[in-house]
């Protein structure tokens, strides 16, 4: 291999890792793509849809060299992604938001016997959010892809 050769790759290595490069771009709004359709498969295979509010929340933004993906406007996305404490008020508010989406779509009726429920209720009405990660789950299991893909693009 000639020096030329190795002088040629190393510029076509840093034209295509320039975070502003059109190459870049693509290549984030690519992965960003492929990852927000994953993030949307988890949430309905987790049957966390009622109107459509979280589903449609995962949105993905490139601001020069970064990328970032996640749930925009939705209070409630954190506590499906990661579980945690309720008040008497947020249980029987997710109640009533649960009976909504039972009326309107066909929820699986196996959930009020399930052996791991999403809710429990504690005695005094507070209750405990399992959590069901549809953020993480999309990373792990798309970060072959990711890799593939960043390698692809960076070098020749």
């Amino acid at each position: 291999m000639s020096i030329y050769t190795v002088i040629e790759k190393i510029k076509t290595i840093r034209q295509a890792s320039d975070p502003k490069s059109p190459e870049m771009k693509k290549l984030l709004t690519r992965i960003g793509g492929v990852l927000q359709g994953e993030m949307r498969l988890n949430i309905i295979r987790m049957k966390a849809v009622d109107n459509g509010g979280l589903l449609n929340s995962i949105q993905y933004k490139i601001n020069d060299q970064t990328l970032s993906i996640g749930s925009y406007g939705i209070p409630y996305a954190a506590r499906n992604e990661y579980g945690g404490p309720m008040t008497h008020r947020q249980v029987a508010a997710a109640f009533y938001y649960m009976r909504q989406a039972s009326k309107l779509t066909s929820v699986d009726k196996s959930q009020k016997n399930a052996a791991n429920p999403v809710l429990t209720v504690n005695p005094d009405g507070s209750g405990h959010w399992r959590g069901r990660p549809f953020i993480a789950k999309a990373l792990q299991s798309k970060r072959p892809f990711v890799i593939r893909a960043i390698k692809e693009a960076v070098l020749p």
